[in-house]
């Protein structure tokens, strides 16, 4: 399942969080664009322009409280429920399989799916997903203020802006690898603790405490 098939599936939810990020990127610009115009009034000795500036100041900081709040616990509830997607999704896949096909890959591969996988999911896809948006948001909002001040700044944006889009694709393969790698290792994790904790009182009554200790600790250093 693609993420934008995820997204989807999922629309209000999205699109809810979709608004308290183009409501925070708001605050942001308005935040900036405040603060430049409390010192430029007061460099001009307008105290009116001061005391107007600090109220809007003082308003956007009370929104953007809510919004931190709100945008959260909307991003939160858009992902736990893709999450869940995801995990039927996994499921419906292994229903129809036969007994052979399913038992061709252990429980503890499976559990590690809708564990370890759909952490990796959320952290490098849905949260990162979701800062790459409000960042794009706030540059396209703060491009109209910043022109105010001065035309010419649209060419340093500009190249900052392509310079944002391209760096990181040169390590896009190397990520795309290194988490692969942290996927199937957490599976590992995963299978290596299902086997002590599936064959605990038979080590125990052998008086191989070692041993459990020894793979907790081999297990974790991995992980790390």
């Amino acid at each position: 399942m693609s993420l934008w098939k995820c997204l989807k599936q999922e629309p209000k939810l999205n699109l809810l969080v979709l608004f308290w990020q183009v409501l925070g990127a708001a605050c942001v610009t308005m935040y900036g664009l405040g603060s430049a115009n409390i010192v430029t009034s007061i460099v001009k000795f307008d105290a009116k322009a001061v005391i107007m500036w600090l109220i809007i100041l003082e308003g956007t900081n009370i929104i953007w409280g809510i919004q931190i709040a709100a945008s959260q616990a909307a991003l939160e509830r858009a992902v736990q429920t893709m999450d869940t997607n995801i995990r039927n999704a996994i499921t419906a896949n292994l229903i129809k399989t036969d007994y052979q096909q399913f038992h061709h890959t252990d429980v503890a591969t499976y559990i590690s799916w809708v564990t370890n996988d759909i952490s990796t999911i959320n952290d490098y896809g849905f949260e990162t997903l979701a800062l790459v948006i409000s960042q794009a948001i706030t540059i396209l909002m703060s491009i109209g203020v910043i022109i105010q001040f001065h035309y010419s700044m649209i060419i340093t944006i500009g190249v900052l802006l392509v310079v944002m889009l391209t760096v990181p694709k040169l390590f896009t393969s190397k990520m795309n690898a290194v988490t692969l790698h942290s996927t199937k290792v957490a599976e590992h994790f995963t299978a290596k603790f299902t086997d002590i904790f599936a064959g605990f009182d038979d080590l125990m009554q052998l008086n191989r405490k070692s041993v459990i200790q020894k793979i907790t600790n081999k297990s974790s250093e991995d992980l790390a």
